[in-house]
């Protein structure tokens, strides 16, 4: 039997508005990140975690992705994991992508109750 993950919202549009670029993230290294920094880019933003099955599932696809399209999109994936759990794990499967620890909420436009949640954002 093939499992996917289930589909909340599909192909849904929300304009962003000044205010939601008005959060910050945590490199893995533990640089404070503002969110802003991503205002003028094209951004695929994915709130993952490492114990998320469906999450580990899209991974290979993602990492597929940041290699064909890193240059012209910034990705931005987001867990509120410890940076030690996250790095081993990507270090751990060879990923490469950025991540970033998420230290405070995203907007309400931005939130999510289920993960894996991802939202490509354009300028």
């Amino acid at each position: 039997t093939m499992h996917r993950p289930a589909i909340i919202r599909e192909a849904s549009q929300v304009s962003l508005v000044d205010g939601d670029y008005e959060w910050t993230l945590m490199d893995i290294e533990g640089t404070a990140v503002s969110f802003r920094e991503f205002k003028d880019e094209v951004v695929f933003l994915s709130i993952w975690a490492t114990w998320c099955p469906p999450c580990r599932a899209e991974m290979p696809n993602i990492q597929n992705l940041f290699e064909q399209y890193g240059d012209r999109v910034s990705f931005v994936l987001a867990s509120q994991e410890a940076p030690e759990t996250i790095l081993r794990f990507m270090e751990d499967h060879g990923y490469t992508m950025p991540v970033y620890r998420l230290v405070q909420n995203p907007p309400s436009r931005l939130s999510t109750s289920s993960i894996p949640t991802t939202f490509l954002i354009t300028p």
